[in-house]
């Protein structure tokens, strides 16, 4: 805060006012209390140490010459006390020795009786705006020392070069990262330089920036002690002084070298994985919420005939709405480790319809939370189905024909039966011939 002696109030801070003489103590009352809502009061100099004992205030006004305590003693206590607080004697007192003891005690003002509003207010307000520099400069150290502390104790390395790119500072992480020790890389000897470690005339961001340019943001490489490089993801800036000139460099980075490998790790595995997918016979696929493919396989675009899957809607391949609506009531009762398997007929961009089995599985986001697809294995069961097709006609034949054979077998069993009685018969009218030859002698 800043403040224009005379015409503003004093608003955030408490002002103790100690006078033994009433009809002085409530002149300078009556102005006070126009300029300081928080005003104290008190008769002398032993109230004067109680109220600020009990209330601390940040500027005391006070008499010297007062019964009980004088004003020096307490003073003196007070800044014991509190030693910032701001003290404005006023007196008409002028011997040197007092102001020898004053300036010992660290009395800030001295306003001579009789007092005049402007220098009685002068005085107050040149307090003030101590208090409010003090104050200010605190806040600024306080926050200079958390930054200072944070930088300290950040697993990112920071690098603080003065114009020319001498380094003047670094963080104990640069020391772990690099391996290089502070006397190595700083000082008017060190062996190791900004340039070097950065090799930053064949760094173009790194150069762009050190001859006059903006903020640079990414990847790069700083040497290691032992010869090697070391990848980090981080900045380099340019800090300008008041004048908009610069008057340093600042490199921050975060080492990724461990990153970079479990990336590299994790893109191998994927394409190990990608190619085993690939050469499944089996048709891979995910499709979105929407039906929509977001990811196919090689055996995908042999089933459906087709090089251009993704992003393409099942429906758009399944023959009829009915096996559609199914598919989807089915989907939408699949929970979290369970699985749907069934068959759809699919009519393909040559217009061939085929059979194809199917089995989803819901697919979780990356926070395991909530289904953001489903997992899709086809298979095309097109052969199969005709074979089985075909031998269930074989078999509905040779049903009829066995049935065919069953009807001839009861007509034979039919016919044999009357054969048999016949040959009973003619065993009958032989057997009375044989008699009658006999008989007549014929």
């Amino acid at each position: 805060m800043s403040l224009k002696p005379i015409n503003e109030k004093i608003t955030d801070l408490k002002v103790l006012y100690v006078e033994d003489e009433l009809s002085i103590r409530e002149a300078v009352k009556e102005l006070l209390t126009r300029r300081i809502p928080d005003l104290l009061f008190a008769e002398n100099g032993v109230k004067g140490l109680e109220v600020f004992e009990k209330y601390l205030p940040d500027i005391v006004i006070t008499d010297i010459r007062m019964p009980q305590m004088d004003g020096l003693a307490m003073s003196r206590r007070m800044k014991e006390i509190k030693p910032e607080v701001k003290i404005i004697v006023t007196s008409a007192y002028s011997d040197s020795n007092f102001f020898i003891e004053a300036i010992e005690i660290g009395i800030n003002e001295y306003v001579l009786k009789p007092i005049t509003l402007t220098k009685l207010f002068e005085s107050v307000y040149r307090s003030a705006e101590s208090i409010y520099m003090h104050r200010k400069l605190n806040k600024q150290w306080d926050t200079i020392s958390k930054l200072h502390g944070a930088i300290e104790q950040s697993q990112g390395m920071v690098v603080i070069t003065d114009q020319k790119r001498k380094i003047e500072y670094l963080n104990p992480r640069f020391t772990e990262i690099t391996g290089f020790t502070v006397d190595e890389v700083t000082g008017p000897n060190a062996p190791m330089s900004f340039d070097l470690l950065c090799n930053s005339q064949a760094n173009e961001p790194f150069r762009k920036v050190l001859e006059g340019g903006k903020q640079w943001r990414g990847e790069y490489s700083i040497i290691h002690k032992n010869g090697q490089s070391v990848s980090l993801f981080g900045s380099l800036s340019p800090v300008l002084d008041i004048h908009g000139n610069v008057s340093s460099f600042v490199l921050v980075g975060q080492d990724i070298s461990e990153l970079k490998q479990v990336q590299a790790a994790l893109s191998a595995s994927e394409d190990k994985l990608r190619n085993l997918i690939e050469r499944l016979g089996e048709g891979i696929a995910i499709l979105d919420l929407t039906w929509d493919f977001v990811f196919c396989n090689e055996a995908m675009t042999e089933i459906f005939e087709s090089d251009e899957l993704v992003e393409k809607n099942i429906s758009s391949f399944i023959s009829t709405p009915q096996e559609m609506q199914s598919l989807a009531q089915a989907s939408r009762k699949l929970k979290v480790g369970e699985k749907l398997q069934l068959e759809l007929s699919i009519r393909c961009n040559s217009g061939s319809d085929k059979y194809v089995s199917v089995t989803l599985t819901p697919q979780l986001d990356s926070n395991v939370q909530g289904i953001t697809g489903l997992f899709c294995i086809f298979k095309d069961m097109t052969q199969v189905k005709n074979l089985i097709e075909e031998l269930q006609a074989a078999r509905d034949a040779a049903q009829q024909a066995y049935q065919t054979i069953e009807e001839k077998n009861l007509e034979l069993s039919e016919t044999n039966k009357k054969l048999s009685q016949s040959e009973v018969k003619l065993s009958e009218l032989n057997g009375i011939l044989m008699e009658y030859i006999k008989a007549t002698g014929k």
